[in-house]
């Protein structure tokens, strides 16, 4: 299984119709690689929020992708609201 790369996750995401919105302010240690090729997005959104997203994948070409939503504060201490999403889909 080949590496997920930034472009491609977002690639992904959009394909997907789940909102990453490319040039929008991103925290410290977004794009981040995961053991496994996998790869974390996170993105800042609204006044106090954040989104992670991991992509994760997964063997037949596809990739499990989760969606946390939480506070800045939440985000940046790594912890986020429970999973608001959990999905595996073709790459």
């Amino acid at each position: 299984m080949s590496p997920i790369s930034a472009a491609e996750a977002q690639a992904i995401l959009a394909k997907q119709n789940i909102e990453y919105h490319v040039g929008q302010p991103e925290p410290q240690g977004n794009n981040a690689s995961l053991p496994g090729g996998g790869i974390i997005l996170k993105q800042y959104y609204g006044a106090q929020g954040i989104k992670i997203f991991k992509l994760t994948p997964k063997p037949g070409n596809k990739v499990n992708i989760t969606v946390q939503e939480g506070t800045i504060k939440d985000g940046q201490g790594g912890l986020a609201a429970p999973i608001s999403q959990n999905i595996t889909v073709d790459r």
